[in-house]
């Protein structure tokens, strides 16, 4: 399509295309696992932005070297799981990687960040809790440098 994206990256972002759709579309491509489109998002990136836990581990399992794909604003799938705060699809990816704890984006901010500040979740859930503190667990960072630069107070 005009943002150079293959099916599988549009089937991924559409909860109505079951899991075994997404499955034989990659077993007519295999290469389609690694394939960008125009943002430099894998169908990873964008299975972890539609919060598709069982897509997520289906796509991993067919490549786990696309976890370390860093799309045009310099997110691995995990930032991207971060961002749209989808807890499950973090603890997962921290159980099979923890690589990407300890890049920063684009905007220099590591995953952690992203989720404490950008993330629109619900942060009173056992979900938020502990996908922070397996965060933190794999990349411990002080406290002070989670303070976003806008808030500090210059007195």
């Amino acid at each position: 399509d005009r943002n150079g994206q293959l099916l599988v990256h549009i089937a991924v972002l559409d909860r109505d295309v079951s899991s075994g759709t997404i499955r034989l579309m990659l077993a007519a491509n295999p290469d389609s696992v690694m394939a960008v489109d125009n943002q430099g998002s894998t169908p990873l990136h964008l299975a972890c932005q539609a919060g598709r836990l069982d897509v997520v581990k289906y796509l991993v399992e067919v490549n786990e070297g696309t976890l370390q794909i860093y799309n045009s604003h310099g997110e691995c799938p995990l930032h991207i799981a971060c961002h749209h705060g989808r807890c499950d699809v973090i603890n997962y990816i921290l159980e099979k990687s923890d690589r990407g704890v300890s890049v920063k984006n684009a905007e220099k901010r590591l995953p952690i960040q992203v989720i404490l500040f950008d993330a629109d979740c619900d942060r009173d859930s056992l979900d938020f809790v502990e996908a922070v503190g397996r965060l933190l667990f794999a990349y411990p960072v002080n406290p002070a440098d989670l303070i976003k630069e806008d808030e500090v107070d210059d007195d």
